[in-house]
């Protein structure tokens, strides 16, 4: 299975076959668990490991299976005996691949009856219109094409995120699709590796890393990584001139006059000591005295 085109075929079938936001999760949990199984036909996994990697609650993952499998995105068979249900990931790229092809029978009788309808619509509209026409589709193309992208960026740092960080929550997947189709996908994934290297495993702190640089005007991978080696050199010289500043004050040379005045204080101390210990021994002596004469 080709991961990219699931997700692109998965999109363009729900344009026609809407999800709700808990079956979008849920199919991409999925997708992931088979990603990690190899794309087996079948792979089996339990209710609680999915809620786990999903985020879901025991409810919403329930409706969200059922929901799943009757619009056709899966199927899924439970088991006795507390056993884990099988899984089956539905082929959506190749319905998509499928679908075109009976549209282009259905659209193509001939080429005689193809050049008659083209000769037609240009004798009603004029060869202005229809080239109007033709750029407006082109311009739907590319926005398609521009979508497209967007998505499969974004799936990108979902993916990242998951194997990185924790189970990408519903919230967590808009934020990050909002950064993606906002700064790019290789500023949002550098922004996800620098958060890892000083050990925050937290989304909100990736989105501060993003906030910062869009204040700062960063638009690329290269322009964060000379704002890092600024911020690394302002640190730095910061913590020299600190250092610096504490060795000059320890190297500072004393006045003489500092010393002499603690000498003085020191002899003061020194003398009254000697003094009350010579007048407590001369008023023994004489109350000795006065003893004996008594």
């Amino acid at each position: 299975m080709n991961y990219i085109k699931e997700i692109n075929a998965f999109y363009d079938h729900m344009e026609r076959n809407p999800l709700s936001a808990s079956a979008v999760t849920l199919w991409h949990t999925l997708m992931h668990i088979n990603n990690k199984a190899r794309w087996v036909k079948t792979f089996t996994v339990a209710a609680p490991v999915i809620r786990m990697k999903s985020g879901l609650k025991d409810s919403s993952f329930k409706r969200a299976r059922t929901e799943l499998k009757e619009k056709g995105y899966i199927d899924f068979q439970s088991r006795s005996r507390n056993q884990a249900p099988v899984y089956r990931m539905v082929r959506l790229s190749e319905e998509e691949q499928g679908l075109v092809t009976s549209e282009n029978l259905s659209d193509g009788v001939g080429d005689k009856v193809g050049a008659g309808r083209l000769t037609n619509q240009v004798e009603d509209e004029g060869m202005d219109h229809l080239a109007d026409r033709d750029a407006g589709a082109l311009i739907k193309r590319k926005e398609k094409n521009k979508k497209q992208d967007n998505t499969i960026a974004a799936e990108n740092a979902i993916a990242f995120f998951q194997d990185n960080f924790d189970v990408a929550a519903p919230y967590v997947r808009n934020e990050l699709l909002h950064w993606v189709n906002h700064s790019g996908e290789q500023l949002v994934l550098n922004a996800m590796k620098r958060a890892l290297d000083r050990g925050k495993t937290s989304w909100g702190y990736v989105r501060a890393i993003l906030e910062n640089w869009r204040k700062k005007g960063i638009c690329g991978v290269g322009e964060a990584r000379g704002e890092e080696v600024r911020f690394r050199d302002r640190n730095m010289s910061r913590k020299a001139l600190s250092s610096y500043g504490a060795r000059q004050m320890n190297e500072e040379v004393v006045p003489e006059w500092f010393w002499e005045r603690k000498r003085d204080e020191k002899l003061k101390r020194k003398q009254k000591k000697d003094y009350h210990h010579h007048t407590e021994q001369e008023t023994e002596e004489i109350q000795r005295m006065l003893a004996k004469m008594g």
